[in-house]
């Protein structure tokens, strides 16, 4: 990646919100670690993201990865998917982290293609219980989009002690 490659709004973006002012160590980062300056424009508003080679995956127009996914094990394109209202998924963490949840919701404004949430259908309850996407459940809540896409795993996500609704659940930051 070289300095070309960024508009002026998202150098001063970057140099704004992770730099805190320091052209010396951006201009380092952009020239040899390019790979962390492309995983913090992922966040970079889209105001600043017009007309430049660089873009964040989510207007890439393919899916976008969990960056830490706990179910790598699970092939999502094999599972079997389902469009649920909101009303019928559980959540099973209490907290999503603010810059993943505006990540995503501002994929879902671009009408990126995100891949669904796997969550696993509780024979019992009749819910679904969240095993990976609840930044994407979040945000895709919040935007009040109707339906939700799922991957039906056949494995019960690991903790099942507490479910929370959607709208129960805590923003905050890392």
């Amino acid at each position: 990646m070289n300095r070309q490659e960024l508009s002026t709004k998202q150098w001063e973006w970057l140099l704004q919100n992770h730099y805190q002012g320091n052209e010396d160590t951006l201009h380092h980062d952009v020239q040899f670690d390019d790979e962390y300056v492309k995983e913090l424009l992922r966040f970079c508003p889209v105001s600043a993201v017009a007309a430049v080679a660089f873009f964040p995956s989510y207007q890439a127009g393919r899916f976008i990865e969990s960056p830490r996914s706990t179910e790598e094990d699970e092939d999502i394109d094999q599972l079997e998917k389902k469009y649920v209202p909101v009303s019928k998924i559980r959540a099973t963490q209490w907290t999503v982290y603010r810059d993943a949840m505006e990540y995503y919701r501002e994929a879902y404004r671009q009408g990126a293609k995100v891949k669904p949430i796997l969550a696993y259908l509780d024979p019992q309850t009749g819910l679904y219980l969240v095993k990976d996407g609840h930044h994407r459940l979040y945000a895709h809540s919040r935007l009040r989009l109707g339906l939700v896409e799922l991957a039906l795993s056949p494995r019960a996500p690991l903790s099942r002690s507490v479910l929370y609704e959607v709208h129960k659940m805590r923003v905050t930051e890392r």
